[in-house]
């Protein structure tokens, strides 16, 4: 029995760590696209045991996976940036919250577009 939860937790693990999770599926914002990029961590630990007296058993397994964003790939016209997340501590919100701010550092204005021509 302990030899199928390995093979179940090693299946699952395989299942969360595919390049489609590392590398997001891109986002188109107008004429943006975003790429997002992710960092996973992966962990897991398993036990047995077994005594001869009164048919003893025990077993357990368990696992912890950490997805952290730490990078986006933005996309505009011919031209691309990477735009790395600084802190250890950034999440999603944060990340959400930083989109207004970075699609404004993407997206030329369109009065300086005027003003260069």
């Amino acid at each position: 029995m302990i030899n199928e939860t390995i093979e179940t937790l090693l299946k699952k693990a395989e299942d969360i760590a595919k390049s489609k999770t590392i590398i997001g599926d891109p986002l188109q914002i107008g004429e943006v696209t975003i790429i997002p990029i992710s960092k996973i961590s992966i962990g897991f630990g398993v036990g047995g045991g077994n005594s001869n007296k009164k048919e003893a058993n025990g077993q357990g397994a368990g696992g912890g996976i950490n997805i952290q964003p730490v990078a986006i790939i933005s996309i505009y016209k011919s031209s691309s940036k990477l735009l790395m997340l600084g802190a250890k501590d950034q999440t999603v919100d944060k990340i959400l919250d930083l989109v207004p701010n970075i699609l404004d550092r993407l997206v030329p204005n369109k009065n300086n577009e005027e003003e260069t021509k």
